[in-house]
């Protein structure tokens, strides 16, 4: 069976900030560990719209694994999208999974919302001190 999960978080902050930030090679191996390519080199993008959506898909060369491999989840794809707002921007995270109806059907669904929307709590705390510091100029 097919499944979604998607949450937003509203930043305080500039799109170029953000965009900067997630499109570095870093943020997404500390961010989304869950992406692994069979070569090392790159993000593993399949989709990128500058200033507004990032996007993995599963594919031969991209693998999209949770840590937990018991409870059997296949990611299919992970979408990071911004939009800007009058003062500060939206950032939703999109996850497509399948998942088998079996023991551990409802562990598996909310192991996915909690670790993303995890994500979603860090990458604001990650930004937090950038609100502050915006308010005060």
């Amino acid at each position: 069976m097919k499944f979604s999960y998607q949450n937003s978080i509203y930043l305080n902050t500039d799109v170029a900030s953000v965009w900067s930030a997630i499109t570095n090679a870093d943020f997404v191996r500390d961010f989304l560990p869950e992406i692994r390519r069979s070569q090392s080199s790159g993000m593993g993008l399949t989709e990128s719209i500058n200033d507004q959506l990032l996007r993995w898909r599963a594919t031969d060369d991209i693998k999209i694994n949770l840590t937990r491999a018991d409870l059997n989840v296949a990611i299919s794809s992970i979408e990071i999208r911004l939009k800007p707002l009058r003062k500060g921007l939206t950032v939703t995270i999109r996850v497509d999974y399948e998942k088998r109806f079996e023991s551990n059907f409802v562990k598996a669904h909310m192991a996915v919302r909690g670790l993303f929307k995890q994500k979603l709590r860090v990458l604001k705390a990650d930004f937090k001190p950038m609100e502050r510091e915006l308010a005060f100029r």
